[in-house]
């Protein structure tokens, strides 16, 4: 199962990716990671 985030995009720095033209951070979708299967009850 794929599971995708919706979340802001920020670099290497870590600080949010601003869209010069609109002056609001970037907003994308990224692969969740997988969860450890010790975790699971």
């Amino acid at each position: 199962m794929h599971i995708k985030a919706k979340a802001v995009l920020v670099d290497v720095k870590g600080e949010p990716i601003i869209n010069p033209k609109k002056k609001a951070p970037r907003v994308g979708f990224s692969e969740r990671p997988p969860m450890p299967t010790g975790s699971l009850r």
